[in-house]
């Protein structure tokens, strides 16, 4: 009999026989009635049996094993920067069937799934894989679900020069997917709004009808739904 870990159970008899004495066909040699073996690599592997009694008398009998690649699993995830959508890929080996489940009550049968959270949180995502002789493999991750918001490895440049040189002339934010409808707000020293932009371009520096003077000022991001408050310096 085939177990799950390239295991083998080999069970003999032979009549009259006081010795029984196995090779594996990998090399591997032991002798009993009742034997356990583990190959160490998948394949068709020849095994032979033979006995003895204590006349010297001999037989020997020769059967055919296939061993199975083990089953394993893995697996990927990756959200759309634009939704709460995550994007699952097994990457699993040997595996006929697959149980997902994503943590928040959803599973799937699907060997790559997507799944939306409605909340945002962490979720221990696990994937069970079985092969064709139901043996079971299982790996988990845990990911964390935003929402769909304002990633948090954007790029804010902390000053900027906008004095017309062609370098750093722009306050922008980088690394923004073109799916997100972003709104950049710019505010002085007291508070007030100098700066509006809904299109993504940036700030130049302008203020109404004029230029803003060099200083510190407090920027705001909004976006999906999520805000996110910092400074910028202007520099000429």
């Amino acid at each position: 009999s085939l177990g799950c870990a390239m295991d083998a159970h080999f069970a003999g008899t032979g009549q009259n026989a006081d010795e029984l004495d196995w090779d594996f066909g990998d090399g591997t040699l032991s002798s009993g009635t009742s034997v356990d073996h583990t190959y160490s690599a998948p394949g068709i592997y020849t095994v032979l049996l033979s006995v003895m009694n204590q006349a010297g008398c001999s037989d020997s009998l020769s059967m055919t094993v296939e061993i199975q690649p083990m089953v394993s699993s893995s697996f990927s995830a990756r959200q759309n920067t634009c939704s709460a959508q995550w994007d699952f890929t097994t990457t699993s080996m040997n595996a006929a069937e697959q149980s997902w489940n994503f943590g928040d009550g959803a599973t799937s049968a699907l060997p790559s799934p997507s799944h939306t959270y409605t909340q945002q949180g962490e979720f221990l995502v696990q994937l069970i894989t079985m092969d064709a002789n139901g043996c079971r493999d299982t790996s988990s991750a845990m990911i964390e679900a935003t929402g769909g918001g304002i990633p948090p490895d954007v790029f804010i440049p902390n000053c900027f020069t906008p004095n017309g040189d062609g370098v750093n002339d722009l306050f922008a934010i980088g690394g923004m997917p073109e799916c997100y409808e972003l709104e950049l707000l710019i505010f002085n020293r007291w508070g007030e709004v100098i700066f509006e932009d809904d299109g993504g371009h940036g700030w130049s520096g302008d203020m109404g009808d004029g230029m803003a003077p060099d200083g510190m000022y407090v920027f705001l991001l909004k976006g999906n739904g999520q805000l996110r408050f910092g400074t910028v310096t202007l520099l000429r």
